[in-house]
């Protein structure tokens, strides 16, 4: 299981909750979870409301949604981060 599936498992509210509760204690010029904390914004908990990094149906099986993969190019573009193709081996 990847990162992200157990991201959704856990909660993306839950582990949003956390650095809300830790931002006094952030480094100047740390990197931060901007798509995480947006999919929070929309709603998309995880698996508990059936959408967070994935989809999910009644199998519980993560779905990749088009809608994440766009949220992040916005998210990426608005800050200035230039994306790149990562080859798998």
């Amino acid at each position: 299981m990847g990162i992200f599936a157990v991201d959704d498992m856990g909660g993306l509210d839950v582990a949003w909750r956390v650095r809300q509760e830790l931002h006094q204690f952030e480094e100047p010029g740390a990197r931060k979870p901007l798509v995480a904390d947006k999919l929070v914004e929309m709603g998309r908990l995880g698996q508990k409301t059936g959408k967070g990094w994935y989809r999910y149906e009644g199998d519980r099986k993560p779905i990749p949604d088009p809608d994440v993969i766009e949220l992040i190019h916005q998210v990426s573009t608005a800050a200035g981060i230039r994306q790149r193709l990562v080859e798998r081996r």
